[in-house]
C-alpha cells in the first residue's frame, strides 16, 4: 500500500506552489467563504501547471460554515449554498474531493438529554444536506468527505461536531 501525504495550503498560489515544490504529491486547499471565486481563479493556473506531478487535490470547504445546524436554518442554508459552490468550483479544477465539517454550535451545555437531542437533529440536518447535494456531486464526479474531529473552539465559541471518534 502506498502512502500519500497531503499538505494543507490556503487557496493562494504562493502557498500551493510552496507545498508542491517541497515534494508533496497531494494538497488540500483551504477555502474561505468571502474569497471563493477569486481564490479559485488564481488556484486554477497553479494546479494546471503542476497537474502531472500531483496524485490528488482536495478542497476543504470553509470551516466556519456547516450544513447541519439544527437551530439556525438561515446559517445552515448559507453553509449548504457555500458547499455547493465549492463542489462546482472544485470540479472546474478537476478536483475529485471536497471536505467539510458537520457541527452544531452550542452556547451552553445543558442536560445530557438536551445534548443528545440536539446532536440527533443536527445529524438529520447533515443527512438532508448531503442528500440535497448528491445529484450535483454525481453529475460533477466530486466526492463529499466528512471530516471527523471532536469539539473545537472558533472565535471563543464551542462547536461540537456531530460525528466524532467517540460518537456511538
Amino acid at each position: 500500500m502506498a502512502l500519500t501525504i497531503a499538505a494543507k495550503a490556503a487557496c493562494v498560489p504562493s502557498q500551493l506552489e510552496d507545498r508542491i515544490s517541497k515534494g508533496f504529491g497531494a494538497v488540500e486547499v483551504i477555502t474561505f467563504e468571502d474569497q471563493l471565486m477569486d481564490s479559485f481563479k488564481s488556484m486554477q493556473k497553479v494546479l494546471r501547471s503542476y497537474s502531472g506531478s500531483l496524485e490528488f487535490v482536495s478542497v476543504h470547504a470553509p470551516s466556519e460554515l456547516t450544513i447541519s445546524d439544527a437551530v439556525d436554518e438561515k446559517y445552515r442554508k448559507r453553509g449548504l449554498l457555500c458547499l455547493e459552490k465549492v463542489v462546482r468550483l472544485a470540479a472546474r479544477v478537476n478536483c475529485k474531493r471536497v471536505t467539510f465539517h458537520a457541527f452544531q454550535k452550542v452556547s451552553k451545555l445543558s442536560t445530557i438529554n438536551d445534548m443528545v437531542s440536539l446532536r440527533d437533529r443536527a445529524f438529520q440536518k447533515c443527512v438532508e444536506g448531503i442528500r440535497s447535494l448528491n445529484h450535483v456531486c454525481e453529475d460533477l464526479d466530486v466526492t463529499l468527505c466528512l471530516e471527523n474531529i471532536n469539539a473545537c473552539v472558533y472565535l471563543n465559541q464551542v462547536f461540537y461536531l456531530i460525528f466524532s471518534a467517540t460518537w456511538k
